[in-house]
């Protein structure tokens, strides 16, 4: 009963992944240790982490490891939290005896990726407050203002302008089916979400969709290619090769339907292609990118050039996203001025429009 509630307890805080700033200070600390000839058990059991999910995983890390289980199939039974580039890098450090290098990557791989989305979340954080806050107050104009200024239209039979009417049919919706369409407009999104993180076929096909949209699609791609050369970058100066690297590196990427595209990568490099043509032959890379990796495949350089490509790739994903901001901004005040006029015209026409009436 007592392993049962264990077991229990595991998958409870498994469900949910641990935050990549999370991830990042815990590969630092045991790269720190195992740099400092700490003993991996010793090194295990004596990680200081916060988050009551990763005390858990690390728990039952120590004890399958203590039962004998190797490194990466003890991390992968707590996939869900730490990925699978993770599992994938310490199984081969393990093999390799570089455990050291492999943490040190790990660390700066989920660094840099927390700081790419904190980045993009303190972007999008202005627009988001903005349209929420222009919603929630059109929608408390028209339930708490609006239906005292309809009563006196209705006692003095006023003709309604279009403005008004849309108004109208607004406040009634509203007042009818505004609970309804909430739970029901939360509940598909809860259930969407949970279909795209359990079933594969449902997150290829919205992958696939989300690649195909203006701007967010070429976003996408562009994270998705600094993720791959970043992680390839830390795991080549790791001394792991190429072979060693590129799987792993492949699971850094996120979006399913690219992923299947750098998949392809891998018969391509079994049969001794270099790098730089099997990506262009499958247009993952832009032409810079291509002819910069070319050169480090010459030169013997391959994990600084792809570290390079990688920042070039950071820097152009900032930008894309400051475009998008700056033509958010414009859209928002529209928006704005739209709902401000609408309400104004609505209230304020049916009143001049009685007071023309009064006068004449």
């Amino acid at each position: 009963m007592q392993d049962f509630f264990s077991h229990f307890k595991t998958r409870i805080f498994s469900l949910q992944k641990a935050s990549n700033k999370e991830l990042s200070a815990l590969f630092y600390q045991m790269a720190l240790m195992l740099d400092s000839g700490v003993d991996l058990m010793e090194c295990m059991r004596a990680l200081q982490v916060q988050s009551p999910r990763l005390k858990v995983a690390m728990k039952d890390i120590c004890e399958r490891l203590q039962d004998g289980l190797s490194l990466e199939m003890a991390f992968a039974r707590h996939r869900e939290i730490f990925g699978n580039l993770a599992c994938v890098s310490l199984g081969l450090g393990e093999k390799s005896g570089d455990l050291q290098a492999i943490a040190s990557m790990l660390a700066l791989e989920f660094s840099a990726k927390a700081e790419l989305n904190a980045k993009t979340k303190k972007a999008l954080l202005y627009p988001s407050v903005l349209l929420f806050s222009l919603i929630g107050a059109f929608v408390a104009i028209i339930y708490f203002v609006m239906p005292p200024f309809l009563e006196l239209f209705n006692e003095l039979r006023v003709e309604l302008p279009i403005y008004t009417k849309i108004l109208i049919w607004v406040a009634n919706f509203i007042e009818s089916f505004g609970l309804i369409s909430s739970i029901f407009a939360l509940g598909a999104i809860f259930t969407l979400r949970v279909a795209y993180e359990k079933t594969t076929h449902i997150k290829e096909h919205i992958d696939a969709l989300l690649l195909r949209l203006p701007l967010f699609g070429k976003l996408i791609a562009l994270k998705e290619s600094y993720n791959f050369c970043f992680g390839l970058s830390c795991m080549l100066q790791g001394a792991l090769s190429l072979g060693q690297s590129l799987r792993p590196s492949i699971e850094c990427v996120q979006n399913s339907a690219l992923k299947k595209r750098y998949e392809k990568l891998l018969p391509l490099l079994e049969l001794s292609q270099p790098l730089n043509s099997a990506l262009a032959n499958l247009g993952l890379l832009d032409s810079l990118s291509l002819a910069l990796l070319n050169v480090g495949e010459k030169s013997g350089r391959l994990g600084e050039i792809l570290f390079k490509i990688a920042q070039n790739k950071k820097r152009e994903y900032e930008e894309k996203v400051d475009i998008l901001l700056h033509l958010l901004e414009p859209l928002l005040s529209l928006l704005m001025g739209g709902m401000i006029l609408l309400l104004a015209l609505g209230i304020f026409v049916p009143m001049w429009d009685m007071s023309a009436s009064a006068l004449a």
